[in-house]
């Protein structure tokens, strides 16, 4: 059977098409089972199973540019099982990884995997892996029970008991399509002219590798969390977005930010049977302008929650902006989810699956146990953060939560955040510091007293490049020159928008000389990640190769300014301490104006003169 995809699905499609390698939207089901194993009940589970949810007989085909969902008949058989032998623990676990890790091929098949790895006559591990395009969180849980169940009935040699299905998943899709165009005017609306979210440690570029930090909220502080949302008429959920978006926005000063959330979708009865893709990803806005109470925030994150849930997610191809800027990090809670009341007699437990995959730059899922508490997974892109930063983050969160539902009318910025950690490192920062030495001096004039002592001497490599300490100071100071004859004046801001290179080099050192300070850009950053950045510190002007937005004057590194008068060499006197003389008089290009930003950095060098730094991918230097 041919059916058109839901909105969601075809994003998936195309994501899939976009990157073949990328296994971020490969869903897994992994279980140990313990017990005398029965393969030919659990083989005959499978394909009961499979026969009866048409999302698990489902390929997809591409026709004229546009995916459809073939539908293979209810008599179809189930994807081969692959029995895997192993001979302990750490194999068992590498063979589980493996496949959890693998990406689907869309344009082959069914995307539904089962293995099953065998550890003894008694102990085994089930893997279930498929593609997210036809199952969701809620599928997965779904099908344990219904495998449980089936595999029971097939060792007690009866029928099993199954819940009817009203709804096929191709039903579904074709209901999400019209539902899509009646939301569309509210999500542009809602998401127009977004802010772009920082997130906090956030650097370099994503790199699509995933890692986990764990924390546990012990039942006491989560059913404090419960009893807040009860008073407020909101779920926990809210309450948990909420303290979310106040933790980014401690971090980052911002008071609009975006944080993504997923809705099961099932709000009909007749929806809760059914295994296929019905989640729904949708965007929250939070809004904390004026500072409000942790009460009036829950009340403000209801209300766009609310709104939200009852309609399908935003048509992010129509919102013209990347993903990362819409879905810079998530907050998924789960459901309560009890363990299969019976699977024939096996003993089910977890298993770790070895999962590596981030699908966003940080990702906080929650799920209830046993004991009444809730564990905390914080998923972390590990190009964008690393593990002491996310561990860091985590306590925080906690902290602020119970800050939160403890005081929950204290205003948002009064919150206590801080851990035991932060507060030790605090009162280190507050301490008496020794004074500066006065003949401490800072980057530049290290760099100018090797211009002066050494100048043949390496200062920056790069590839095949050497750019000597005599260059990098007349360069810098043409540069300087050209920033001043395009109106920098001392205290500006000026930025640089140059990749990793020895021309970024020269140009953060001119923005010194200049008497400015600089706003690093990364260029491979699209423009509305610029301007705001750009707005927000009061530039100008910029050093810079490509275009800018907004009336931003771009000088080019390479160019300096034809009429600008040329710095002249300062002379340093012989007297140990003395600060050189200048031409005009001048503050210490090292300290920050009152009105800008200080990014001078404090080197600890002992030498007279800094060590020749190498731009990122050389692989030599002479330090």
């Amino acid at each position: 059977m041919k059916a058109p995809l839901s909105p969601a699905q075809e994003r998936l499609w195309l994501l899939q098409r976009l990157d073949p390698d990328d296994a971020a939207y490969t869903m897994y089901l992994v279980r140990r089972l313990r017990g005398a194993l029965d393969t030919a009940a659990l083989t005959r589970a499978f394909g009961q199973v499979v026969a009866r949810h048409e999302s698990l007989r489902t390929s997809f085909a591409e026709q004229d540019g546009v995916p459809w969902a073939m539908a293979e008949p209810h008599g179809a058989s189930a994807p081969p099982v692959e029995w895997l032998p192993a001979a302990g623990e750490r194999e068992a676990a590498e063979l589980v990884a493996e496949r959890v890790n693998a990406p689907f091929d869309l344009s082959e098949g069914v995307p539904l995997r089962i293995a099953v790895v065998r550890l003894a006559a008694d102990d085994h591990v089930l893997c279930l892996t498929l593609h997210h395009i036809i199952a969701d969180g809620t599928s997965l849980n779904l099908l344990l029970d219904e495998l449980g169940e089936c595999y029971g009935a097939a060792v007690e040699g009866r029928a099993p008991v199954l819940a009817k299905l009203g709804v096929r998943p191709s039903d579904y899709a074709r209901w999400q399509r019209h539902r899509a165009e009646r939301a569309a005017p509210y999500w542009l609306e809602r998401l127009a002219r977004p802010p772009v979210t920082e997130l906090p440690f956030a650097r370099a570029r994503p790199s699509g590798t995933g890692a986990f930090h764990t924390v546990r909220v012990d039942a006491g502080l989560a059913g404090r969390v419960e009893r807040l949302a009860g008073r407020h008429r909101a779920t926990p959920f809210m309450v948990l977005t909420a303290a979310y978006q106040a933790l980014l926005s401690r971090h980052s000063g911002q008071r609009d930010l975006l944080v993504g959330a997923v809705f099961a979708g099932r709000d009909r009865v007749e929806l809760e049977p059914v295994v296929g893709y019905l989640a729904q990803t949708v965007v929250l806005r939070a809004d904390l302008g004026g500072d409000p109470s942790f009460a009036e925030l829950l009340t403000r994150t209801r209300a766009d929650a609310l709104a939200a849930m009852g309609r399908p997610g935003p048509p992010f191809e129509r919102l013209d902006l990347p993903v990362d800027t819409l879905l810079p990090t998530m907050l998924v809670l789960h459901d309560r989810v009890s363990p299969p009341a019976s699977f024939g007699g096996l003993e089910v437990s977890d298993f770790a699956a070895g999962y590596r995959q981030a699908k966003v730059g940080l990702l906080l899922e929650g799920a209830w146990d046993d004991d009444g508490g809730l564990v905390l997974t914080f998923c972390h892109d590990t190009g964008l953060l690393d593990r002491a930063e996310v561990e860091l983050l985590a306590a925080r969160f906690v902290r602020l939560l119970e800050s939160a539902v403890d005081r929950p009318h204290e205003a948002v910025s009064d919150l206590r955040i801080w851990t035991d950690q932060d507060e030790s490192a605090i009162r280190a920062l507050a301490s008496p510091r020794p004074a500066a030495r006065e003949d401490a001096r800072g980057v530049p004039e290290l760099i100018e007293a090797s211009a002066h002592g050494r100048p043949e001497a390496p200062a920056v490599l790069c590839g095949e490049r050497t750019v000597t300490y005599g260059e990098l100071w007349a360069w810098a100071g043409e540069l300087a020159a050209a920033l001043r004859g395009h109106g920098v004046r001392e205290g500006d801001v000026v930025g640089v928008c140059l990749p990793r290179s020895i021309e970024a080099i020269v140009a953060l050192l001119a923005v010194w000389r200049a008497g400015a300070a600089y706003l690093p850009l990364d260029p491979d950053d699209p423009p509305e990640r610029h301007a705001p950045a750009l707005e927000t510190a009061g530039a100008a002007r910029a050093v810079s190769r490509i275009g800018l937005p907004g009336d931003i004057q771009v000088i080019d590194p390479a160019t300096p300014h034809p009429k600008a008068p040329q710095p002249k060499a300062p002379t340093w006197s012989r007297r140990r301490g003395r600060r050189p003389r200048h031409p005009v008089p001048r503050r210490r290009l090292t300290r920050s104006p009152p009105r800008a930003p200080r990014v001078v950095p404090r080197p600890s060098w002992s030498s007279t003169a800094p060590s020749p730094r190498a731009c990122a991918g050389c692989a030599r230097s002479t330090a």
